[in-house]
C-alpha cells in the first residue's frame, strides 16, 4: 500500500510535465533530466541518515514520516498540477518519499538474517520483488485508466487519500522487524548529510563494494531508461498515459512472476554467481531491443526478452545483505541506496540530454539513443560481479559463505 500511490502516478506525472512544457518533448526531457539529477542528490544526502534512523528508532517510525511526506506531496499536486514550478518542486521534495525502499529493504534484510539457506534468502528477496511487481501491475494500469476517464485531479486526490490511509493504519500494525533496539536514543554526534563517510560499511570488504557497485550501476541504467521512457514512447509510438499504464502493468506482471518464482530454483541450479551474471546479461540485451524498437510491439518483446534479468537483483541483494550483522541492516541498506543515489544524478542527465539531441527533426533523428547507451552501461555490472567472485575464489572462499 505504501508504494501504490507512486505506482498510480507513474504513467501520469510525465504527461503532466509534458503538458506543462507545452507539449515540447525536448524541453520536457531537459527539465526532467535536471529534476531527476537534483532529486538524486537529495536522496543521496538523506539516504544514509535515514538508514541510521531506521536502526535507532525502528523501521515503523521512519515509515510513518515517509507516509506523512507523501500526504503533503500529493496534496500539493492535487492543487497545483498545472504549474511547472509546482511539478518541479513536488518532484524534488517528493524524492524523499521514494526512500520508502530503503526502509522496506532493511525490513527484508532483518527477516533474511534469521534464515540460513541461500536459496531461501534469495526466495525471500524474490517475494519482495514479486510484491513490488504486483503493485506495478495494478497501479499504472489503474492510474492510466482513471486519468483518461476522470482526469488528473481525481487521480491525484485518490493518491492523497491512499497516503492518508497508510499514515493512519501504519501505527496500528505490528510491522517492526528491527533486531536492534528501536526507540533507543539516536546518536547525532556523528550524523551528517555527507553520504561519503556512511559508505565505509561497504568498504569493510572489497568484494562487498564491488557487488554494491554492480547493483548500483544496474539500477543506474534502469533510472536512465525510466527518465526518458514516457517521452520516448510518446515520440516514437504516440503513446499516452493509458498505453503507458498498460505497458507498465505488463512489466509488473513479469516482475511479479519472475522474481517470485525464479530466483530460488535458478540459484539452486546455477549457483549465485551465474544467476547474477545471467540476469545482468539479459538486462543488457533487453535495453538493446528497446533501442532498436520500430513499433510498440517491440517494447513488449523487449520486456519478454528481459524476463531473466529479474533473477539478478534479489540474488545480489541476498548476497549483500548477509555480509553484515543483523543490527546493521538499516545502515547497510542506507549505504547501498546512497551509493546508487550518488550515481543516479548522471543517469537522467545523460539519458535526457541524449533524447533531447536525437529527438530533434532537424538533426540526426534517433530517439532510441538513450536506450543504446543504457545497454552499453549494463556491461559494467557484469565485469564487476565477475571480479567480486574472482576475489573470493582467489581467497579460497565462496561468496555464499565469505566473512
Amino acid at each position: 500500500m505504501g508504494m501504490l500511490p507512486m505506482a498510480l502516478g507513474f504513467p501520469v506525472l510525465p504527461q503532466l510535465l509534458l503538458d506543462a512544457c507545452g507539449g515540447n518533448s525536448s524541453r520536457a526531457s531537459l527539465v526532467n533530466g535536471v529534476v531527476g539529477a537534483s532529486a538524486g542528490v537529495i536522496k543521496a544526502l538523506i539516504s544514509p541518515v535515514l538508514g541510521k534512523l531506521t536502526d535507532a528508532k525502528g523501521r515503523k517510525c521512519v515509515l510513518q514520516w515517509i507516509f506523512l511526506a507523501a500526504m503533503a506531496e500529493y496534496m500539493v499536486l492535487g492543487l497545483l498540477f498545472r504549474r511547472l514550478w509546482a511539478l518541479v518542486l513536488v518532484n524534488l521534495v517528493g524524492s524523499m518519499v521514494g526512500l520508502i525502499f530503503v526502509v522496506t529493504r532493511a525490513m527484508i534484510g532483518d527477516l533474511t538474517a534469521k534464515v540460513t539457506k541461500d536459496t531461501a534468502k534469495a526466495r525471500m528477496w524474490g517475494l519482495y520483488g514479486a510484491v513490488v511487481g504486483f503493485v506495478l501491475a495494478v497501479g499504472p494500469l489503474l492510474g492510466g485508466a482513471l486519468f483518461n476517464r476522470l482526469g488528473p485531479r481525481f487521480l491525484l486526490w485518490l493518491m492523497f487519500g491512499i497516503a492518508v490511509v497508510n499514515a493512519a493504519v501504519n501505527p496500528l500494525l505490528p510491522l517492526e522487524t528491527s533486531v536492534g533496539r528501536p526507540q533507543a536514543e539516536m546518536d547525532w554526534s556523528g550524523a551528517s548529510l555527507n553520504p561519503i563517510p556512511d559508505l565505509k560499511i561497504l568498504f569493510e570488504k572489497k568484494r562487498l563494494v564491488l557487488l554494491a557497485l554492480s547493483l548500483a550501476l544496474t539500477n543506474l541504467a534502469e533510472g536512465g531508461f525510466q527518465s526518458v521512457f514516457f517521452l520516448y514512447c510518446s515520440e516514437m509510438f504516440g503513446w499516452g498515459p493509458s498505453e503507458i499504464g498498460i505497458f507498465l502493468s505488463f512489466v509488473g506482471v513479469t516482475l511479479m512472476v519472475s522474481e517470485g518464482l525464479l530466483p530460488g530454483p535458478v540459484v539452486s541450479i546455477l549457483g549465485e554467481k551465474f544467476t547474477i551474471i545471467t540476469g545482468q546479461a539479459f538486462e543488457m540485451l533487453h535495453f538493446l531491443v528497446f533501442a532498436l524498437a520500430s513499433s510498440g510491439s517491440f517494447m513488449y518483446l523487449g520486456v519478454i526478452v528481459g524476463i531473466p534479468r529479474f533473477i539478478s537483483s534479489p540474488t545480489l541483494r541476498s548476497v549483500i545483505a548477509r555480509q553484515v550483522e543483523p543490527d546493521k541492516q538499516g545502515l547497510l541498506q542506507g549505504a547501498v541506496n546512497s551509493l546508487g543515489m550518488l550515481l543516479q544524478p548522471f543517469a537522467p542527465m545523460v539519458a535526457s540530454t541524449l533524447f533531447a539531441i536525437f529527438s530533434k527533426k532537424d538533426g540526426i533523428y534517433y530517439p532510441g539513443a538513450p536506450m543504446l547507451a543504457m545497454s552499453v552501461l549494463c556491461s559494467l555490472p557484469i565485469m564487476l560481479t565477475l571480479q567480486a567472485f574472482r576475489r573470493s575464489e582467489e581467497a579460497g572462499l565462496y561468496l555464499r559463505t565469505f566473512t
